[in-house]
């Protein structure tokens, strides 16, 4: 492997145990309205945002974990109110989950929040820097979305 490959999986790698780490997201991006959240569930409920009701199952296969990984996100989430379980009429076992209105007001929180701190790191850039990380950004993502299929 050479250094530039090197160099860039170390700095991803950096930068993900920098947005993983509790004391990053308490003070950066994860506001008291979402503190009692992990990353998982975080990432559960933004799917649901772009879904109406999904299947549990679908919903494992999304966050890529087990079924009863995916049950207690899920339990958590309907307990404190940010999603509901409801049973398909034809077979009570299908369950399928959607987020409730208190779910989407914090998410839409959420967003905005994350929105404003990413906004200040990147004005640490200039317009060119950023429209060059913009453009690189965007290229791996559909090498990435390609690598998955």
């Amino acid at each position: 492997m050479d250094t530039t490959n090197k160099d860039i999986i170390e700095s991803i790698n950096n930068i993900i145990k920098i947005i993983r780490s509790k004391r990053y997201c308490e003070t950066n991006m994860f506001h008291a309205d979402v503190q009692e959240l992990s990353i998982g569930d975080l990432q559960v409920l933004g799917h649901l945002t772009k879904n109406d009701s999904i299947a549990v199952g679908e919903i494992a296969a999304y966050a890529q974990v087990k079924m009863p990984t995916i049950t207690a996100i899920i339990n958590k989430l309907e307990n404190l109110g940010y999603a509901k379980r409801t049973h398909a009429k034809d077979d009570r076992r299908k369950v399928f989950v959607s987020i409730s209105d208190k779910g989407q007001k914090i998410m839409a929180s959420h967003g905005d929040k994350t929105a404003r701190y990413l906004e200040r790191i990147l004005a640490d850039f200039t317009k060119p820097e950023r429209e060059k990380i913009a453009k690189l950004l965007h290229e791996v993502q559909t090498v990435v979305s390609g690598a998955e299929q």
